[in-house]
């Protein structure tokens, strides 16, 4: 991670913490740790969006192809099907 990466990772941080209710800011940061490769903490971040709220369907398809990626081909379908 470059500075850059750790100041918005920091930002978003904070944010969580004021707003840990708000489905989006999981999102936000599920999104930007899949960019730096922390595909397991995009995982867990778009399921703490997924639990606050079951029907939000980007994060059910994001948390879809990282599930893809970390190999679960049947999480996968799972969530792309509750997406859809």
């Amino acid at each position: 991670m470059n500075g850059n990466d750790e100041d918005a990772m920091v930002d978003i941080n904070v944010a969580e913490k004021l707003l840990n209710t708000e489905p989006n800011i999981y999102f936000t940061r599920a999104l930007f740790r899949k960019q730096i490769g922390d595909l397991d903490g995009a995982f867990q971040d778009y399921s703490r969006a997924i639990g606050l709220d079951p029907s939000y369907k980007e994060a059910l398809f994001n948390r879809s192809l990282t599930n893809k990626f970390l190999g679960d081909l049947t999480l996968a379908l799972q969530d792309i099907d509750k997406a859809l």
